[in-house]
């Protein structure tokens, strides 16, 4: 299950109702204690007289970012809940978070389903959408937006620490910082026009080449060049790593396929900078609220 990128409304209200009844008599291993890095609460549902889970039982790390755009352009904040299993009652985990936001980190109860809910609306309305949690040893980063062509809310799992898969977040080099672009929400984004290679959004498209000031061409890509592969083009589900040095680097957005003219025509949008100390780690998220400007978020990995 880790494996898959997303978690729709549909899968969260199926999944929820089957963790519920496997947790039924079970207890959570001692091994997969962890600290809860995030302010919970327990939900204050009428009614509700199952006690809240034991904070100390509460495993991985997770953090959770609003990128949630709907058809009709409004930008909904969002609780992060988990649920209420036969055990025990649901756990408010992050509160209020707008779009733009980067929640807290914090663990999450064993055996306990995590979803979006709209602010306010307490654990047993609709979800929003389905959310992938951290076990033990693991970080999470998950995205929530709205998937146009599924027209519902999806959570998108970004591995920041996942032993043993290839898409966990890598290691930064010696000496240097790591930047790793990411542009899904562009993609998925209920106001672009078009499909496929055709999708735009505010009039351009959604893949670019990425450039850096200061460097000639198209900004190298030796993680994916000294292996033999082609440098990968930003955009749909494309994770694009970059090692920098320590300081500021601005990163430059150009034309690919038939107008790629090797970065040297002007970046479509606004250039990035980011500045990072030797050793860090961080997503540059590319997102637009409104339809029509692309804007970036810098999120350091949970």
């Amino acid at each position: 299950m880790r494996n898959r990128s997303s978690l729709s409304l549909f899968a969260v209200v199926a999944f929820s109702f089957v963790a519920s009844c496997s947790s039924a008599g079970s207890s959570p291993s001692s091994s997969r204690r962890a600290a809860d890095q995030a302010t919970t609460t327990a939900a204050r549902a009428s009614g509700d007289e199952l006690p809240a889970p034991d904070k100390s039982s509460f495993v991985g790390v997770n953090q959770v970012v609003n990128l949630a755009v709907l058809p009709d352009g409004t930008t909904p904040a969002l609780d992060i809940w988990a649920l209420r299993t036969f055990q025990h009652g649901p756990v408010l985990l992050a509160e209020g978070l707008k779009y733009g936001e980067v929640s807290k980190k914090f663990g999450t109860p064993p055996n306990a389903v995590v979803a979006s809910v709209l602010a306010g609306k307490g654990p047993d309305a609709k979800p929003f959408s389905g959310m992938f949690k951290a076990d033990a040893e693991q970080h999470y980063t998950s995205v929530i937006m709205y998937d146009r062509d599924s027209k519902v809310g999806t959570g998108v799992l970004l591995e920041d620490v996942d032993p043993g898969i290839s898409s966990s977040f890598p290691d930064a080099q010696p000496g240097k910082a790591l930047v790793q672009l990411w542009a899904y929400q562009l993609t998925l984004h209920p106001l672009a026009v078009g499909s496929g290679f055709s999708l735009s959004l505010g009039g351009h498209d959604v893949d670019f080449q990425v450039g850096i000031k200061g460097t000639t061409g198209c900004a190298p890509q030796p993680r994916q060049t000294d292996k033999g592969l082609s440098p990968m083009v930003l955009g749909g589900t494309q994770r694009v790593p970059f090692d920098v040095a320590p300081g500021s680097s601005t990163f430059t957005f150009h034309g690919w396929g038939t107008y790629n003219k090797a970065c040297a025509d002007p970046t479509i949008i606004t250039p990035v900078t980011v500045t990072l100390k030797a050793g860090e780690r961080v997503w540059v998220m590319l997102h637009s609220r409104d339809g029509q400007t692309v804007e970036s978020l810098v999120v350091p990995v949970a």
